[in-house]
């Protein structure tokens, strides 16, 4: 939904509302890493889940709160704790799931025998890493389009409504203006 806010309400093209996020972008792998050490040396994957949680809620509090005018830094730092977020939080995820079979080759719920060869995971990690990953797909899928059907349906009610009085209000159209820099 950025780049969106970015072209439409600051007019950007849509080069420069993907460069606006290249640089928060890499908050997300710094953010791996850092989860990585954490979990290397002290093992706290509940503190690692709370802590991106509380990152991911306050960088999201702080992108809603732009505005059409704001400080042009404010574009770049806002987004940066929510990326930093997630970049903790999916690891921990999968890492909490992972810890909750029992590493000698036993399912704590199945009580299955790994290959004598493979003493350090269990035949439930991997379908235990698949479902995070299935469950993390779906819900980017569905909250992209979930968001895309509430902004769209949004406008489509409520912009002719705002634009009455406003001069060539019948020339405005939902379909995306075509920029300079666009390869169509």
């Amino acid at each position: 939904m950025l780049p969106l806010f970015f072209q439409v309400v600051l007019l950007d093209s849509a080069t420069m509302a993907g460069a606006r996020l290249a640089i928060p972008s890499l908050a997300t792998p710094i953010g791996g890493v850092i989860a990585g050490v954490v979990m290397s040396r002290w093992g706290k994957l509940t503190t690692l889940v709370r802590s991106g949680a509380m990152l991911m809620a306050f960088g999201n509090s702080l992108v809603t709160s732009l505005g059409f005018k704001d400080s042009t830094w404010k574009y770049f730092v806002y987004v940066f704790p929510a990326n930093l977020g997630q970049g903790i939080i999916y690891p921990a995820i999968l890492f909490t799931s992972l810890a909750s079979f029992d590493h000698a080759g036993k399912s704590t719920a199945s009580k299955k025998r790994c290959d004598s060869t493979d003493t350090f995971s269990s035949p439930d990690h991997a379908v235990s890493a698949s479902t995070v990953y299935l469950i993390r797909s779906l819900g980017t899928v569905w909250g992209v389009s979930a968001t895309s059907a509430i902004v769209q349906t949004t406008l489509t009610n409520r912009l002719p409504s705002a634009l009455r009085g406003v001069p060539y209000e019948n020339d405005v159209s939902l379909r995306p203006v075509i920029q300079n820099d666009s390869p169509y």
